[in-house]
């Protein structure tokens, strides 16, 4: 919303956010109260042309589900349950992470759609990242926030796995689709991240992400393969935990954020950090002299800065476990992939107990 304090921008913020919520129930329901299963018909409708095969409504009309992806892009932190006042936005009501993840999957059927909506919530972790620093540094008890965090980013990847498994790939051809549509989202997210954050005396501001989002759907900054037009960055696309390193992608957002906000001279960085004047980003120095040679450096800068160790750990501790927790839910321990896609998302007979987000 443009102006909280304005009762009616705050009613017309609420209206958006309801019926936003709305349409996620409307995808993710597996009981719509007449016996059917909305999920189940949208993630396999018969494909016209490949009888008896299926398709998802990602993969049969990508125009509609890039527009949803479109509208409800401004609501991921939402539906992860991240607070308002980091969203800007009113009126979503409560999403569980197996109905979150069935729109995301149902999405995700369609690359343009899924780098708009995962790049997002990418974008909206990094914002976090970037409010724990800034508060952290202003004495404020702020690292809860990785929860939220954590929560966005495993369900981005339960996302992506359901759709994977959905289209019954064998292994390696799986790994490389969730490859690319890692990258893709990654790429959107560095893109997007840009305008989501801002920085006033004494304090960070993230700005509702539906303002970014507009810009980048009018530009048509995403292409039709769901990779960002230009200015891509050459992250191989590996599991967040195992390529870039999420920690590593968590702490740099961190210092990109008190560099941003004038608390970091780039000019006291070690220069292993430093390119043209600023901070790198984390694919330049894995392409100048490895990870492994610079993201030392981070924590350290960090410390230097005003995060003490002490939060920066527990900040990251809590958003990794929330994303453990997360993936627990939708691709329990004890059932096979293919047998928790079935079990948890198509036919909603999990524990729904357990079907909360970690905070």
């Amino acid at each position: 919303m443009e102006n909280p304090n304005d009762p009616v921008d705050v009613d017309r913020a609420t209206r958006a956010g309801e019926a936003a919520f709305g349409m996620t129930q409307f995808l993710s329901t597996t009981d719509s109260g007449i016996g059917g299963n909305n999920f189940a018909s949208l993630i396999n409708i018969a494909d016209p042309k490949n009888p008896p095969g299926d398709l998802s409504i990602g993969q049969l009309n990508p125009i509609f589900t890039q527009q949803v992806a479109g509208a409800l892009a401004p609501y991921v932190g939402d539906m992860v349950g991240v607070d308002e006042k980091y969203t800007g936005t009113g009126g979503f009501g409560d999403l569980g992470p197996v109905e979150a993840t069935r729109v995301f999957a149902l999405l995700d059927g369609d690359p343009k759609a899924g780098g708009i909506i995962n790049g997002a919530a990418l974008a909206q972790a990094s914002a976090l990242d970037k409010a724990f620093a800034v508060g952290a540094v202003n004495g404020e008890d702020s690292w809860l926030l990785g929860y939220s965090s954590g929560n966005l980013h495993a369900l981005v990847e339960a996302g992506l796995g359901a759709e994977v498994v959905d289209r019954n790939l064998d292994s390696e051809a799986a790994d490389a689709a969730l490859r690319q549509q890692r990258s893709e989202a990654y790429g959107v997210s560095q893109w997007l991240a840009a305008g989501v954050v801002s920085f006033i005396p004494g304090g960070a501001v993230i700005n509702p992400l539906a303002n970014s989002v507009a810009l980048m759907l009018q530009d048509d900054y995403v292409n039709g393969a769901g990779a960002a037009v230009s200015a891509t960055p050459s992250y191989s696309g590996e599991s967040f935990t195992t390529g870039l390193g999420i920690d590593n992608i968590r702490m740099h957002s961190m210092l990109s954020a008190l560099v941003e906000d004038g608390r970091v001279d780039v000019n006291d960085l070690n220069q292993g950090l430093v390119r043209d004047g600023r901070l790198m980003t984390l694919d330049e120095m894995d392409r100048a002299v490895g990870l492994d040679r610079t993201v030392g450096m981070i924590p350290n800068a960090l410390e230097t800065a005003g995060v003490s160790g002490i939060d920066r750990l527990d900040y990251l501790r809590v958003a990794d476990s929330a994303g453990v927790a997360v993936g627990g839910i939708i691709f329990p321990d004890h059932l096979g992939a293919g047998e928790s896609f079935n079990t948890m998302l198509v036919n909603g007979v999990g524990n729904q107990r357990a079907n909360g987000w970690p905070r």
